[in-house]
């Protein structure tokens, strides 16, 4: 293993879960006819040469006056985006809003908007009937599909409705699953987004308006991130 290598797997090493991104001739093409600056390694899902958001760099390498790369420095506020974590191709809008507001790269108040004249298709069984699940409290749910493609192969039938039409038929405190058995799903009582949908303004919401993402420990992006400490916005150089 070479010294730039063994130095590039101990930066990798303390900067977390994701992996060392390539260095490709073409970057050290660019590097060579850039000497005194920084390479940095973007996000798939972004333009590389348009406006990217320091939470979708995920980090540089500094360019020495020879044009050579130096020790690979990762973003410790980089947010993989659903591209980059292989996430399969949204099926609608909705699914799209919530791919992007579960791994940080949208706004909840995007889903929102794509939910407020949502289509939605509903399990029922084979007399037409919605199916209704409960949960080990006992509490009540149903599941709520974005697409059809979201449903299990074995659905007697899908019975499509208006998400505003569905929310006012279902008691009060009923819970939905919306994409429950896909890789981003969102559960949320039917009071709650029912009143969120209602809003008169949902773009002001903020980041606690649709409580539920599974997995929802993971931030929605503030309106300007900071880049990493160490490296400079992208676009400048090291001085």
């Amino acid at each position: 293993m070479s010294e730039e290598a063994s130095a590039n797997a101990s930066a990798n090493e303390q900067g977390g879960s994701h992996p060392l991104p390539p260095l490709t001739e073409e970057m050290r093409t660019r590097a060579r006819q850039s000497p005194g600056s920084w390479l940095y390694s973007i996000d798939p899902a972004y333009d590389a040469e348009g406006a990217v958001p320091p939470y979708a760099i995920l980090g540089a390498w500094p360019v020495d006056e020879h044009g050579e790369p130096g020790v690979f420095m990762p973003n410790p506020d980089y947010r993989p985006s659903p591209r980059s974590l292989l996430l399969a191709d949204p099926t609608d809008p909705v699914d799209a809003a919530m791919q992007r507001a579960a791994t940080g790269h949208g706004l909840e108040a995007a889903v929102l908007n794509a939910l407020r004249e949502a289509t939605v298709y509903l399990p029922v069984d084979a007399q037409g009937e919605l199916t209704a699940y409960q949960d080990e409290s006992g509490s009540t749910f149903v599941k709520v599909l974005t697409d059809p493609r979201h449903g299990p192969p074995t659905a007697p039938q899908l019975l499509p409705v208006a998400l505003a039409d569905l929310l006012t038929l279902l008691p009060d405190g009923t819970a939905i699953r919306i994409n429950a058995d896909s890789e981003v799903s969102l559960i949320v009582e039917n009071t709650d987004l029912r009143a969120a949908l209602q809003s008169p303004d949902p773009g002001d919401r903020n980041a606690d308006a649709l409580p539920g993402y599974a997995g929802g420990d993971i931030p929605t992006p503030p309106p300007s991130a900071p880049a990493a400490p160490e490296i400079p916005r992208k676009g400048r150089d090291r001085g």
